[in-house]
């Protein structure tokens, strides 16, 4: 039961308080950690005496100066942070409270009332019997004042010190970190535990988007995430974090489901497992998830013909129900869950992409069979996230009936691609002036439609010259009206 971060860290803060008059315990989840054999990370503790976190920051201020660096206090919820400077001059973040109990307004996990109490009462306002574990730091012994502590994280088991009910409307976030547990650290949920976040699952509604993101995010880099977006779906949690997922789950499938042969539920759940297997990253997992999240019946969207003439091999072109996917999952990424632009755009991408190879196959032989041409062309519109789409479209590949499993497809891509050259599409071989020049045109839409056809061009010859582009010209091919129109020609 020896780490070498906690170690330094206790033995340096037992020197420390070998003299100062109250009991000092590190608590909660680095002692959880510690029992188990796991290094400890973030270092918890707790000083038993009024105002306690006030007095150990002082006795360490005035008896070890440099011992101690970037105090922050919060007189008002009697907790401190500073830096302890260990001996071999390294830092450790410390966070530093009074043992106390705590009251609570409906609708907030901040305290409206807090006093001073002994580690029994403090110990039963944490989150489960596993984090109300205290290590004596002078003693070098571990309390359990719950009495059950101990054996729960023996057995990986979550129980609250409080009823669960009681213990989740303190901080109603409590009910997907447990989730996240029983997913992140192996832990499984009593049944008093499932029963009480079924009741208390509507107060997920009080708690900031950002505090739940940061549960769900972790959920979802688990091991088994799908098996954890089941639990928040089975336990009521799922309907207030992503009602749209929650709203189709076991849906009767439809004639747009018929190719799978599967619910949309359990398709994107399996095309979830199927990048988690790959160690995917988490906007690939986001995508997994969000696949399929618009309604199947989405209204129609337009396709422009330019864009359409842009992806002219591929036998399948960007559905209503794709695009509408892209757009919604774009929207909950960032405004539901406040990610960053930069995620949301990539999760979008990978779901309006990841069927740009489905039709792209023999399936006589189950060879793939893109030309040069369109193989080109796939790899440049995913650009840099090319290998996060082609673990996508594999997971989704393999999520499909035996029957409809394009297997090696990806592999197979990935192969004929390496023997292929590639224009550097970064490098354009004529700017817009001189496009404008070539086609006798001003500035505007038909310069852009046009750099388009210029790309086509390039994936059929990726030597393509300046000189060749007159000819080409000529030839029209691969014009929309929409540029014909716009040329005059």
């Amino acid at each position: 039961m020896t780490t070498t971060k906690f170690t330094k860290t206790v033995t340096e803060l037992r020197g420390l308080t070998e003299k100062f008059p109250y009991p000092v315990y590190a608590v909660g989840g680095c002692v959880r950690d510690l029992i188990s054999g796991i290094e400890p990370h973030d270092i918890d503790i707790v000083v038993e005496a009024p105002n306690g976190e006030q007095a150990l920051t002082q006795y360490i201020k005035e008896n070890f100066p440099e011992k101690i660096k970037n105090v922050v206090e919060a007189i008002k919820f009697h907790t401190n942070r500073f830096d302890l400077v260990l001996s071999d001059g390294t830092e450790e973040q410390i966070d530093c409270a009074m043992t106390r109990a705590e009251e609570y307004q409906e609708g907030t996990r901040k305290p409206s009332h807090l006093e001073y109490s002994e580690t029994q009462i403090d110990a039963l306002r944490r989150d489960f019997t596993v984090n109300a574990l205290y290590y004596d730091i002078k003693t070098n012994k571990v309390l359990d004042p719950t009495g059950r502590g101990q054996e729960d994280l023996e057995n990986r088991v979550l129980r609250t010190p409080l009823d669960p009910s009681t213990t989740f409307k303190e901080d109603s976030l409590r009910m997907m970190r447990a989730i996240r547990f029983k997913h992140s650290k192996g832990f499984s949920l009593s049944e008093e535990v499932i029963s009480g976040i079924k009741e208390s699952a509507s107060f997920i509604k009080t708690t900031s988007r950002e505090r739940i993101t940061e549960e769900f995010t972790k959920i979802l880099l688990s091991d088994t995430p799908a098996e954890g977006i089941i639990d928040l779906h089975t336990t009521g949690l799922l309907k207030y974090i992503l009602p749209e997922f929650d709203d189709f789950w076991g849906m009767t499938k439809s004639n747009i489901w018929s190719c799978i042969g599967l619910d949309p539920t359990t398709h994107c759940l399996d095309v979830l497992r199927g990048v988690t297997t790959m160690n995917a990253p988490l906007e690939v997992r986001l995508a997994a998830l969000l696949l399929d999240i618009a309604p199947i019946n989405s209204p129609q969207i337009d396709y422009p013909e330019s864009l359409r003439i842009e992806r002219f091999p591929l036998l399948y072109l960007d559905s209503n129900q794709e695009l509408a996917s892209a757009e919604l999952a774009e929207d909950i990424c960032l405004n539901r869950f406040k990610f960053s632009k930069e995620v949301a755009k990539k999760v979008s991408f990978l779901v309006k992409q990841h069927l740009i190879m489905r039709f792209v196959w023999d399936r006589k032989n189950g060879t793939y069979d893109g030309s040069d041409a369109l193989t080109r062309m796939i790899a440049r519109t995913l650009g840099e996230n090319l290998n996060d789409t082609m673990t996508l479209i594999e997971a989704d590949n393999m999520a499909q009936i035996p029957e409809e499993r394009l297997v090696g497809q990806v592999e197979q891509f990935l192969n004929k691609l390496k023997t292929l050259k590639i224009a550097d599409y970064s490098t354009p071989i004529v700017d817009g002036k001189e496009i404008c020049q070539l086609l006798s045109i001003k500035p505007g839409k038909a310069v852009k439609l046009f750099q388009r056809v210029i790309n086509l061009w390039r994936d059929e010859n990726p030597d393509l010259k300046k000189e060749d582009l007159p000819a080409l010209i000529k030839s029209r091919k691969y014009f929309s009206q929409e540029l014909i129109d716009l040329l005059g020609c």
